[in-house]
């Protein structure tokens, strides 16, 4: 079966990223309630990132004139009127907040693609694509970044990075590209990705002038499905000394090792469990 015969509904979707929210990045909370905005407008699935910024999470067949003003409407309204929300994101009560939003889609046409382009200007927004996957027998959804831009700006072009920041910043993305395969380092602005073998591996957001590296050990040592709760299991390290780098590298080239290994042992483990 290709993957052109499967299809996810909005509602299977959200489950599968509610379950596994590291696929979106490290770090990201999600809330069990949707978020009410304006009329009919909402988020189904929302929560904050790592540094605690507000993320709404938007999940479309194809990108159109609807997904504009629903983006431009929620966006403008946590932004304009954080006294409505701030029981559920305290953090906008801060200055310096800046709500996401991450939009979700099966297409992507380029003539929209740059209305898109236009709006990241206006507020930080990530469209990603999906597509089915049954490589394994198991339909999953494939995801892959289109907008921002998929290449990192030099560190010290980056808001926020105090110097000692960006040399550290500058350290810490020289190693992702000498691990063996090179990490890739995503997105044009906060927060940076860093993609593994088999996706997002860890996150780095600017605090107080540094990096904070946020990463999701891998589930190796899970015992059960049920016991491997990645909301829970996400670490972070502000990379303020020499050493705080090195142990981010050290993380950076663990973590890439055991993606390659991690799913059959812990398939391996399911199975004694089961037999057991």
């Amino acid at each position: 079966m290709t993957s052109a015969q499967h299809s996810w509904s909005a509602e299977e979707f959200y489950s599968w990223l509610r379950q596994t929210p590291s696929r979106l990045e490290p770090g990201v909370d999600f809330q069990d309630d949707p978020l009410e905005i304006s009329g009919s407008i909402r988020a189904d699935l929302c929560g904050t990132d790592a540094n605690g910024q507000p993320l709404l999470v938007f999940w479309v067949e194809e990108c159109d004139a609807d997904l504009e003003n629903l983006l431009l409407e929620a966006m403008s309204s946590l932004q304009n009127e954080p006294g409505r929300f701030s029981a559920r994101f305290p953090s906008l009560a801060k200055p310096e907040c800046r709500p996401r939003a991450v939009v979700f889609t099966a297409a992507l046409e380029d003539s929209f693609r740059r209305r898109l382009e236009l709006l990241n200007r206006a507020f930080p927004l990530r469209v990603m694509s999906v597509r089915m996957s049954d490589d394994d027998g198991n339909p999953q959804p494939k995801l892959a970044l289109e907008i921002p831009a998929t290449v990192a700006p030099p560190p010290w072009e980056l808001p926020g990075l105090c110097e000692l920041g960006a040399m550290h910043c500058q350290r810490l993305i020289n190693a992702c590209g000498m691990v063996l395969p090179p990490v890739g380092v995503m997105m044009d602005t906060w927060p940076l990705l860093l993609s593994g073998r088999h996706g997002v591996l860890a996150s780095l957001h600017c605090v107080d002038g540094h990096v904070q590296f946020t990463w999701a050990p891998q589930r190796r040592h899970a015992q059960r499905k049920t016991d491997y709760n990645p909301a829970q299991l996400h670490r972070s390290l502000l990379l303020v000394e020499e050493e705080d780098v090195d142990l981010a590298i050290d993380v950076i080239m663990r973590e890439q090792y055991a993606s390659a290994e991690g799913e059959s042992e812990f398939q391996k483990v399911s199975a004694d469990t089961a037999t057991g």
